[in-house]
């Protein structure tokens, strides 16, 4: 029993051998069939055309398609037609639509898996020539002997004639798609450089045959402007020419082959005669005047010439002394905060009536000195020290405020601690001031809220000015008495903080003093040199105004300047 046992099971076991090596050699086969199909390259098969490696067709019709299917056992990676690139769709086929040109046109297909393994099916179509394709006819400009067109213009119009029996689908001058003019008719507009400009036309049928023609633009483009001729005044280059006189007659001449379309003087269009002959008849201001002459021809090519005018004349303004009183506070407590700007305003307006200006003295009172009762005594004293030729500018740079139930405006000195009018300074006061102090012409400035309340009334009118006969309207305004005041806002809220440390206000007011090259510049001036700047960067309009009750003649605060900064 034994022994039988043994040898049913030494059987069973060479059995299980014999089944383990068939199963071995199996796999091993399969394995070895799935690595052959995974280095096998992509097949490629052609639908439209029916063609094969090689194949060489010929067709009538510039428009061709290719469609094909590609099968791989792994995916393919990458697929392109010539250097384009196509796409494979859920079946594995790609489709394009092609233009070909006359005569033969090449294409090869190459597909990669992404084992990199890759095939190719190269083929060639020849397109049969047209005995007939589209006419182009160059209507304008026409091309010489030579094929050339001269011109010299920065650009031209290009117009041709296209016509075909099928119909023309497109036509393209210098790749750029001509415009339909009439029925057969296509325009452009070609710019242009300088030196040769080749022109390739081509015009498309509705079957996609195609013709070509070209021609050259040579172009010598004007890039000159006008040449200038000064006939009057005489001028010397580096010598300036003098004036006493309001006016000066500028004459000249401008000459261009292409013609001289207009002559300005300082930006003023002047008479123009058809030989290029022209004149105008300039005002001039005291000191240097700056002339510039821009000539434009046809192409708008342009000259400019520059020379100076000086009008050297006599003092306008004689005897009246300068005096300017200057306050500014920032160092507020209690209930009025500080604030930044305000005494390095009063600070600047100092240096520059100082060192840009006449005025014989300038009286500062800052921050800690700024109590009501400094401001009071030297308003006094003022008024006990001034005499009826003297010329006096208050500027104010601090807090102010408007009391509703009084209806009345205040500055605030800088002890004032409380929101009490026990310790401001009324505006009714100051005007009292402004009426009291015999000065000939007093101009107040003040930057602070509020400012508006000091005016209390009607404008007021002051002499019209007048720019055609400036000596005529400063000596009338200089003899007139004045009392002005200038705000950097109504009955309002004003801003500390501006630009530059300034506050808006007075950074604009300081950029008209200091830009300032006129020598005499009254107070209205002054007003509209700043205004712009400072309603165009805040919420704030400044105000000249006549003080009402003050005993305004109609006059003007005038600043004259220093010699070293006068034009003269």
């Amino acid at each position: 029993m034994g022994k039988i046992a043994f040898l049913i099971v030494f059987a069973f076991c060479i059995n299980l051998c014999a089944q383990i090596r068939g199963t071995s050699k199996t796999g091993r086969l399969k394995q070895k069939k799935e690595t052959i199909q995974d280095n096998l390259p992509p097949e490629i098969t052609l639908i439209q055309p029916l063609a094969k490696n090689g194949d060489e067709l010929t067709v009538n019709s510039s428009t061709f398609r290719i469609t094909g299917r590609v099968e791989d056992a792994s995916p393919v990676k990458s697929l392109r037609l010539n250097t384009q690139v196509l796409k494979l769709d859920d079946k594995n086929t790609f489709s394009l639509d092609c233009t070909l040109q006359t005569g033969l046109n090449s294409f090869l297909i190459t597909a990669t898996d992404e084992k990199d393994n890759s095939s190719s099916i190269a083929f060639s179509v020849n397109l049969k020539a047209r005995n007939d394709p589209p006419l182009i006819s160059i209507l304008e400009p026409v091309p010489d002997l030579n094929n050339e067109v001269k011109v010299k213009e920065k650009s031209l119009v290009i117009r041709i004639s296209a016509t075909d029996k099928d119909g023309i689908k497109e036509v393209r001058i210098n790749n750029q798609k001509a415009r339909l003019l009439g029925k057969t008719e296509y325009y452009i507009n070609l710019s242009l450089n300088d030196g040769i400009n080749p022109v390739t036309i081509r015009a498309t049928d509705k079957k996609g045959f195609s013709s070509e023609c070209s021609f050259s633009i040579v172009t010598n483009i004007d890039k000159a402007g006008p040449l200038i001729s000064i006939l009057e005044p005489i001028v010397s280059r580096g010598i300036k020419i003098v004036r006493k006189s309001e006016t000066v007659m500028i004459k000249g001449k401008a000459e261009d082959e292409s013609g001289v379309s207009e002559v300005l003087v300082n930006n003023i269009k002047a008479s123009l005669s058809p030989d290029g002959t022209f004149s105008l008849n300039m005002f001039l201001k005291a000191g240097d005047n700056k002339v510039l002459i821009k000539a434009l021809d046809k192409n708008l090519n342009a000259t400019v010439d520059t020379f100076t005018v000086t009008r050297k004349m006599a003092d306008l303004l004689t005897g009246g002394r300068y005096f300017a009183l200057v306050i500014g506070i920032n160092s507020y407590s209690g209930y009025w905060p500080a604030l930044r700007c305000a005494v390095n305003d009063a600070k600047e307006i100092c240096e520059v009536l100082k060192d840009r200006y006449r005025f014989d003295s300038v009286i500062t009172i800052l921050d800690k000195e700024a109590t009501r009762r400094n401001i009071m005594q030297c308003l006094e004293w003022l008024s006990t020290n001034l005499n009826k030729d003297d010329n006096l500018l208050i500027f104010y740079a601090g807090h102010g405020q408007f009391n509703k139930v009084l209806n009345k405006g205040y500055w605030v000195p800088v002890d004032a601690t409380i929101n009490s009018v026990a310790d401001y300074v009324a505006n009714s006061e100051v005007r009292t001031f402004l009426a009291g102090i015999p000065s000939r012409h007093t101009l107040l400035i003040t930057d602070a809220c509020f400012a508006g309340d000091i005016f209390r009334g009607s404008k007021g009118e002051s002499l019209a000015f007048d720019p055609n006969n400036m000596d005529k309207y400063y000596r009338e305004v200089y003899r007139r008495q004045s009392r002005l005041a200038l705000t950097s806002g109504g009955i309002e809220e004003v801003q500390d903080d501006g630009k530059e440390g300034h506050s808006i206000f007075t950074f604009y007011l300081l950029k008209a003093l200091k830009e300032n090259k006129s020598r005499y510049m009254d107070s209205s001036q002054l007003y509209n040199d700043l205004r712009i700047g400072v309603a165009n960067n805040s919420e704030q309009t400044p105000m000249l105004q006549v003080v009402k009750d003050t005993y305004d003649e109609g006059g003007q605060f005038i600043f004259v300047l220093q010699e070293g900064n006068d034009p003269e």
